[in-house]
């Protein structure tokens, strides 16, 4: 998503990966009664005003918002009392909602919207090869490193600014096809039979390795291969 925007001209980066500061830094606003993903995602973003290079005053956090009966709904309201409680109110929240089809983003909010999509399901499908190959390589860690290069190439492709929706399907299908390869050409041993294990649940704590435990590597390292839903 980090990408999608860039693709329009917002200079996005994602926030950092969760881990116990995350969760300490959150813990320290709130009653113990909030969903975990409301947890880490505060605290990941309280990680960033960590940064030595760090100012209130140009720095945005999106967090959007949904209806329903998902606490997701109430994440902007305690986020915004948190920085203001932390004395910076000049901190801009952005939270786009799906009711609108988060029309009111900005003027290219129809084009984000593509964009963005198209970024999820090229997310899926990398995190697919990544899954299906991992557990069967011969040199541990050469699927990692298969994969972080993966993402950098579609997400170049993604950010691509000035192109038609037409020129960006393309280059994001050239990198998926060049990724593809990649992993093919990784080294596996494919003698043994690994039980197939599918990982579902909330969609957060499904994605997020320090939300989970860990679980998904820890599946491989016990033997197992996962399969796991997509968030497209």
């Amino acid at each position: 998503m980090a990408a999608a925007f860039q693709s329009i001209g917002v200079d996005a980066q994602p926030s950092p990966a969760g881990d116990a500061q995350t969760y300490e830094l959150a813990r320290k606003y709130l009653s113990g009664d909030e969903c975990l993903p409301q947890v880490i995602t505060l605290g990941n973003f309280l990680k960033v005003t960590q940064e030595p290079d760090y100012d209130p005053a140009k720095t945005a956090f999106m967090m959007p918002t949904s209806n329903g009966p998902c606490r997701f709904g109430h994440y902007l309201p305690l986020i915004r009392k948190i920085f203001a409680q932390r004395g910076e109110d000049e901190v801009l929240l952005l939270s786009p909602s799906s009711s609108n089809a988060y029309e009111d983003i900005s003027e290219s909010a129809a084009s984000l919207v593509r964009t963005g999509w198209r970024a999820v399901v090229a997310a899926d499908i990398l995190r697919k090869m990544l899954l299906k190959t991992r557990p069967y390589e011969r040199e541990p860690g050469t699927t990692d490193r298969v994969f972080a290069e993966a993402l950098d190439r579609v997400c170049a492709a993604i950010a691509t600014p000035n192109i038609s929706h037409r020129q960006r399907l393309k280059k994001i299908i050239q990198a998926l096809i060049q990724s593809r390869d990649a992993f093919r050409n990784i080294p596996l041993d494919t003698s043994k039979k690994k039980l197939l294990i599918g990982v579902v649940g909330e969609i957060f704590c499904r994605l997020n390795d320090f939300s989970n435990d860990h679980l998904i590597r820890l599946i491989e390292q016990k033997g197992g291969e996962v399969w796991m839903s997509d968030v497209a």
